[in-house]
């Protein structure tokens, strides 16, 4: 069996319509059989050796599959020139990850979201948070230099998973006057239990908290909040995920560094949390 690479993200490609020639019922056997292994063909492409190129997605990476001539056989993974050049990454990336990249920032921009910081910042950086979350508290403090600076806006995707009032608590964030103020407050007494949860929640909330959830787990995790995604000008979400790391010791302030992209004085100092994980691949 095809070993499966981590999960980044999970996107449906349909929606892009990026398919090129044969429908899925017309692809040679051996690109069928890696379909019943669980790889998404998303399309063709030109290859050298009379080879015919196929990008596909394992378990949402890219990945590179070359059939012989004859239509028999099938290679996974790079392709490499006499230079050492990867020939497999300008097709994947056309293919794959660049329209991969839109539809997860147009996700990330039409999810529930309470903005902390800036609308002018030059930084944006999308992070779940649940409100009963210690490690998203301390994020959410360690980000203030850099959000006080007008540096960067952190944009709270509000999820609640974590403990029995994490939805109610999550709800009256998102049905507060201010949702910006309320979560400023949050944070501020998260020590002390911070907002009081409802004790009914909308439906149009709960709504909006099942979506929440529901993209985060599309987006590769299901079981803990503080996943970080950012975007800027000509910044693909691959460079994103770079900066942060999947690493379960992974230093926030490290993190914000590199994202923020500031050397603002007296960035703070933080120690290694031990559980949070993040959406990114350390393998990139």
């Amino acid at each position: 069996m095809l070993k499966k690479p981590l999960v980044v993200f999970s996107v449906l490609f349909a929606l892009f319509g990026i398919v090129q020639g044969a429908q899925a019922k017309d692809w040679p056997a051996p690109i069928k059989a890696l379909e019943a292994q669980g790889v998404e063909v998303i399309g063709t492409f030109a290859a050298p050796g009379g080879l015919t190129g196929y990008a596909g997605l394992l378990d949402q990476q890219p990945l590179a599959i070359y059939l012989s001539a004859d239509g028999k056989q099938a290679i996974v993974g790079s392709m490499v020139d006499a230079k050492g050049n990867n020939l497999s990454q300008e097709p994947l990336g056309r293919l794959v990850s660049k329209p991969l990249t839109v539809k997860v920032w147009r996700q990330l921009e039409s999810s529930t979201w309470i903005a902390d910081g800036s609308k002018t910042a030059s930084r944006v950086i999308y992070t779940f948070t649940d409100p009963n979350c210690p490690y998203c508290n301390k994020f959410w403090n360690d980000a203030r230099p850099w959000v006080s600076a007008g540096k960067v806006q952190l944009r709270h995707v509000i999820v609640a998973i974590l403990t029995d009032t994490s939805a109610g608590k999550a709800a009256a964030l998102l049905s507060a006057k201010d949702p910006q103020a309320a979560l400023t407050q949050h944070e501020q007494q998260h020590a002390s239990g911070g907002v009081k949860p409802l004790g009914q929640i909308s439906a149009t909330v709960r709504a909006q908290l099942d979506a929440n959830q529901k993209l985060m787990q599309q987006l590769g995790s299901s079981g803990h909040t503080h996943h970080l995604l950012q975007r800027r000008q000509r910044q693909s979400a691959k460079a994103a995920r770079c900066a942060v790391g999947r690493d379960a010791g992974q230093n926030y302030g490290s993190a914000l560094r590199l994202l923020a992209g500031s050397r603002l004085a007296g960035p703070p100092t933080v120690s290694p949390s031990p559980r949070c994980p993040t959406l990114a691949n350390p393998g990139f």
